[in-house]
């Protein structure tokens, strides 16, 4: 608080030029903190005349830190007795001054941080060219979902990782550039930006399996850690044609096959027209006796 008081020469004689008109002002005798003043008038005062000083200095500076409550102020004139005066003993006013005590801020609302987590999944994989020729670059793309029950955290990467056959068909590639929250419920699709051999993979002649894995670092805590993955086939070049008796789709008929059939004649496994080898549109012993002859040999054909 800057303290100001005005000063009159109510005497017969003016006041001496060239010498400081002090005042000092002070807070319930020093007891409400340190006091205050003023030194930098020095003209002439006229006889009747006045002025108004400012204070510009004091022991801890020049303003007054204010104090909750009432305080006695007091501004004392020439309080050093430069100027010899006609009434030395008329120096001093008093004025009460109210502090009031700082209101409470009142606390700015805030919006409750989301309880639970969030939860990533991959919920579809795709790429471009969408049935491309061997040794093509293929674009690799993922559409993330948040199915938890919180947003994902802002600035934090959204990794997500493609290998194809689990490495054996190539380097994997991967997407981490999306670094924005995720709403829960909300969805996203990514497309691969790196790799350990650029970010496209080179396509290999056959059938694949593609698994993408999104959040594979572990950068994000999520309610289900075990829900990151899809796996999708895709087929470079022309897809080979169905080996009757494959029913497993290896390539061959070997006594994998044979073993499904027999489930299915048992119903342990569900019956498909690829196992019903005589066509009576069931799937039976004599399907599976069928099968294990043209296995081992016994039958040309099926």
């Amino acid at each position: 608080m800057t303290l100001k008081a005005t000063i009159k020469n109510q005497g017969s004689a003016p006041t001496p030029a060239g010498v400081k008109h002090g005042v000092l002002f002070t807070f319930d005798d020093g007891a409400a903190g340190p006091g205050v003043w003023s030194d930098t008038h020095t003209g002439s005062i006229a006889p009747g005349a006045w002025v108004t000083v400012t204070a510009n200095g004091g022991s801890a500076g020049a303003a007054w830190k204010a104090v909750a409550g009432t305080h006695t102020v007091k501004a004392h004139v020439d309080d050093v007795n430069r100027i010899a005066e006609s009434d030395e003993a008329n120096n001093v006013r008093t004025e009460q001054i109210t502090v009031a005590k700082a209101a409470t801020p009142t606390p700015t609302p805030t919006t409750p941080a989301p309880s639970g987590k969030p939860d990533l999944v991959v919920t579809d994989i795709f790429w471009d060219p969408a049935s491309p020729a061997p040794g093509s670059a293929v674009t690799l793309k993922a559409t993330i979902k948040n199915q938890g029950s919180a947003p994902t955290p802002a600035g934090v990467k959204h990794g997500v990782l493609f290998t194809f056959d689990d490495g054996a068909a190539g380097p994997g590639v991967w997407s981490d550039t999306h670094t924005a929250s995720i709403a829960p419920g909300a969805s996203v699709t990514l497309t691969a930006s790196g790799g350990s051999a650029g970010a496209t993979w080179k396509a290999a002649s056959g059938t694949h399996t593609v698994k993408a894995h999104v959040d594979d670092v572990n950068r994000i805590a999520e309610s289900d850690e075990n829900n990151n993955v899809l796996r999708k086939e895709i087929v470079v070049g022309t897809r080979p044609a169905p080996v009757k008796g494959d029913l497993n789709g290896d390539g061959s008929v070997d006594w994998a096959d044979v073993t499904i059939a027999a489930e299915m004649a048992q119903g342990k496994l569900k019956p498909t027209t690829a196992a019903d080898f005589n066509g009576d549109g069931t799937v039976g012993w004599k399907d599976v006796a069928l099968l294990a002859d043209f296995f081992f040999g016994r039958t040309a054909s099926l």
